[in-house]
């Protein structure tokens, strides 16, 4: 099997995940517990009949268990892994641990923590012994009591020496702490270590890490003022303090950098080639398909894995940006394997697929497949590493539940207050601390959550997120799901109390509107489940020919200052370098970058022209809906219901659209991506997304929408 390929599931996450493996043990084992035995492997305890739900590295099949073993003894952050019936996967955590009849367990040992010593898992020093003393206190405490001890392992080896080490799965390295090394920005800290003799380019006292900075040759230096080109052996030296620079990789548009690791590969397998310099091997890996990374020396590799540490490298691994598609969910680096394929259908595969019930999805190429694989009439999803490809998956349907959004093919893994066959929206309804629940079509299987974020992408599942209802205020606009943090002014009164304060801006409340806090300043908001955040409204007169945005203003770029907002709309309309003014009749020569401020009126001059919005299906997918779809490719039509304003468009300047979306929003506010927001600012189409790191949006619950961005 190749070392690359990989089994993921929609049991990727943790509650599915359990479910399946609990079928098909259910069927092998007829629903009683039967006795499992489980294979020992080196370095590793097993416990029988219990598994750690979710935190899966990677997951293959039941048959791979071999591999799994290896994968994790050879990866630092792997902790554990499984095996069943159905699948192998390793783990980065070994708790918490739930009853799952025919599963074995297999950990890594957790090192027991020692007073006055540092302990490194899956590590030894082999030889230089001094004594074995059979369990850790005596070797410990032999160890305190012999100067020429340093070191001992967990089997009570006390050691001469602590380097170097090699890698030993399930064992822990004991070192004495003797040495505490002052943090020197840019350095990494070893403490009782140095470098040996002949290494040396200087000696420069107290002034070393300044000295070091400055020598491209030097990569390291000691704390008595040497030094080091990095090139001789590592030894012990109690009481030294060894300083390691820090490496910083050159940023490379399309790759990721990774510094201080590279590829290992001893045997020359997944190597293309050596293309100094670092610039070249770009150029080669952008123009080759099978490229994906390359280190610092231009050493161009076929494969990402493993990485291994290595001091002063950078390994920079190609990155795969998939196009959004309506209606389907794409995977990065991934291909479908399980299936027939029903045909090669290039940029139609959507269409095709869509129109098809056996089609699960097709990649980038446009090749379409079934799937063999079934469970309770639900796909299992079987992909394989395919760096460079997305597979996109047919999006899951949601059957939409009075009271929530719902939100396909995500989910909030964790946190959960009940899973179960159970479980559905009556009873997130019943229970105060819920705010969503997942339900997995076809499965009949649901996890009630305390809460919204972080979410991660899941296919198969559908998370319903409930809906925060806040009451309408006159005088203020209100945003669910939001808060600002601090700068209360008062606590637990009602808005009242921020009405009659003119120093108060804002008004957050956790109960719809009732009580809560009154606050002096509205900005920055983050996202806050559950919360109304009112804002107040600022009495922005109209004013013809201008788009007024309350509370908002546009700091510098001052063009003059009138004593009257008429004057200031008298002398913008005439000048064309004039875009906007404010409510102190300051004109501007242009609209962006913009802050929250309460109180304040932007007036944006209205130039006409066409306005096109991606309007989120999802989390994932967009829908472009434009006012005037004709010569934008792909652009549908704004729906009956929608209003348009105007687009505002100057080279150079801003683009500003306003109008109104269909009410109710297909998902909560807070969801809604706010840099995949994009606008189109003349008739052929030409998109000023690609330049607008400044920009503004605002969408209320009553679909009303501003949003701009530079031309």
């Amino acid at each position: 099997m190749a070392k690359s390929q990989r089994l993921h599931a929609i049991c990727n996450a943790a509650s599915l995940q359990l479910l399946l493996w609990a079928i098909v043990l259910f069927a092998l084992f007829g629903g009683t517990s039967a006795q499992t035995v489980c294979r020992n492997y080196t370095g590793f305890l097993v416990r029988p009949n219990v598994d750690r739900n979710g935190d899966d590295i990677n997951c293959l099949g039941s048959a791979e268990v071999d591999e799994v073993f290896l994968r994790c003894r050879a990866d630092p952050s792997c902790r554990s892994f499984v095996s069943n019936a159905v699948v192998a996967c390793y783990k980065r955590s070994t708790s918490p641990l739930t009853t799952l009849n025919g599963n074995c367990f297999w950990f890594k040992p957790d090192c027991k923590a020692i007073s006055g010593y540092s302990v490194t898992a899956d590590v030894d020093r082999d030889g230089d012994d001094i004594g074995n003393f059979g369990d850790l206190d005596t070797a410990a405490s032999r160890c305190n009591a012999d100067p020429t001890c340093v070191a001992f392992n967990q089997l009570g080896f006390t050691k001469r020496s602590a380097a170097p080490l090699i890698q030993r799965t399930g064992y822990c390295f004991y070192s004495k702490q003797t040495t505490a090394c002052k943090p020197i920005l840019g350095y990494i800290a070893t403490p009782d270590m140095d470098r040996s003799g002949g290494d040396e380019i200087g000696f420069f006292g107290n002034d070393t890490a300044n000295a070091c900075s400055a020598n491209p040759g030097c990569k390291e230096f000691n704390q008595t003022g040497w030094l080091k080109r990095g090139s001789g052996s590592l030894i012990q030296r109690p009481g030294n303090c060894l300083y390691a620079k820090q490496t910083v990789c050159k940023p490379i548009p399309g790759y990721s950098a990774q510094p201080d690791v590279d590829q290992s590969d001893p045997d020359g397998e997944d190597t293309l080639g050596t293309f100094p310099p670092v610039d070249n091997a770009t150029s080669i890996c952008n123009a080759d398909s099978t490229c994906l990374g390359f280190n610092q020396l231009g050493v161009a590799k076929r494969s990402t894995t493993p990485l291994v540490q290595k001091q002063g490298a950078c390994f920079y691994k190609k990155q795969t940006v998939c196009k959004p598609i309506l209606r389907y969910v794409a995977t990065p680096d991934v291909d479908y394997t399980d299936g027939n394929v029903i045909g090669n259908f290039g940029n139609n595969a959507s269409n095709v697929c869509s129109a098809d019930n056996t089609c699960v999805g097709f990649n980038q190429l446009g090749v379409a497949r079934t799937t063999n694989t079934f469970l309770n009439n639900n796909y299992i999803r079987s992909f394989a590493d395919k760096p460079g490809y997305c597979f996109y998956s047919k999006q899951t349907v949601c059957n939409p539940i009075p009271g929530y959004n719902a939100i396909p093919d995500v989910d909030r893994t964790g946190d959960d207050i009940a899973c179960g066959n159970t479980v559905t929206a009556a009873t997130c309804d019943a229970d105060p601390s819920c705010r969503s629940f997942i339900l997995i079509p076809g499965l009949q299987f649901g996890c009630a959550k305390r809460s919204v974020t972080p979410l991660t992408k899941v296919v198969g599942v559908c998370l319903y997120v409930k809906k925060t209802v806040c009451r309408d205020i006159v005088g203020y606009t209100v945003t669910p799901d939001v808060d600002h943090d601090g700068d209360d002014i008062s606590v637990g009164g009602t808005v009242n109390a921020c009405t009659s304060d003119a120093a108060c801006v804002a008004f957050s409340s956790s109960n719809g509107g009732t009580q809560g806090s009154s606050k002096r300043i509205a900005a920055p908001l983050v996202a806050e489940p559950g919360n109304c955040f009112y804002l107040k409204k600022a009495a922005c007169q109209s004013i013809a020919g201008y788009t007024a945005i309350s509370d908002y203003d546009r700091e510098g770029d001052d063009s003059g200052s009138y004593n009257s907002t008429s004057a200031a709309a008298t002398i913008c309309t005439a000048d064309p370098t004039c875009v906007a003014f404010n409510q102190l009749g300051i004109t501007k020569r242009s609209t962006t970058p913009q802050i929250p401020k309460a109180g304040s009126c932007l007036y944006v001059k209205d130039t006409p022209g066409p306005c096109c919005v991606f309007i989120p299906t999802n989390v994932y997918t967009w829908q472009l809906v434009c006012n005037i779809p004709n010569n934008i490719p792909g652009a549908a039509p704004f729906p009956p219901s929608t209003t348009i304003g105007t687009l505002t468009a100057a080279p150079g300047q801003s683009a500003l659209c306003s109008g109104r979306f269909p009410s109710p929003m297909s998902v909560p506010n807070y969801l809604l991506p706010a840099n995949e927001t994009r606008l189109f600012s003349s008739p052929n189409g030409v998109k000023c997304a690609g330049q607008f790191s400044n920009f503004y949006q605002s969408v209320s619950p009553d679909g009303s929408f501003v949003v701009r961005c530079t031309n």
